[in-house]
């Protein structure tokens, strides 16, 4: 079958034989060679020109000390937080999961849950199980005809 879907850019053609296969699929060949302190660096400047995804992503490698970055829970929030104001639902939800769990953040779980369902609302599924999880629990959220909050589906339907 030849046409669009078939053709690879001539950049990745064979990098799947020269043990690049994962690198070739997701489009980022120099990624299998560059340094951790040269990705960082990398990310470091994407974030500097206004990408989200970037922010969310040194976030997350500060979180885990990865890439050549020291472990640093509060760099990590901040870079959340940043990515989050402006609508990203992966930072939103991994706000949600640093103010549930405190970790960077001052543990609070009304604001969790604010978090969490912002990124919810926008599909991002480890959010919507952290929300479900709060409800099922009573944390940080009001539920019944009282709150404007609707019951989780098991008091509903048991008429509770």
């Amino acid at each position: 079958m030849t046409g669009p879907r078939r053709r690879r850019h001539k950049s990745l053609r064979g990098a799947s034989t020269r043990g690049l296969y994962s690198a070739a699929k997701f489009g980022e060949c120099r990624r299998a060679v560059m340094a951790p302190s040269e990705r960082a660096k990398q990310m470091r400047g994407s974030a500097d020109r206004g990408s989200l995804e970037a922010l969310t992503v040194l976030g997350l490698w500060h979180l885990l000390g990865k890439e050549g970055l020291e472990k640093d829970d509060v760099k990590a929030a901040a870079l959340f937080r940043e990515a989050a104001i402006l609508g990203h639902a992966s930072a939103q939800s991994q706000r949600t999961t640093c103010y549930y769990n405190g970790t960077g953040e001052e543990q609070s779980d009304a604001l969790a849950a604010e978090w969490g369902r912002k990124a919810a609302d926008q599909g991002e599924a480890e959010a919507q199980g952290i929300v479900g999880t709060m409800y099922a629990l009573g944390e940080g959220v009001k539920t019944g005809p009282a709150s404007g909050e609707a019951k989780p589906g098991a008091q509903r339907r048991a008429g509770l």
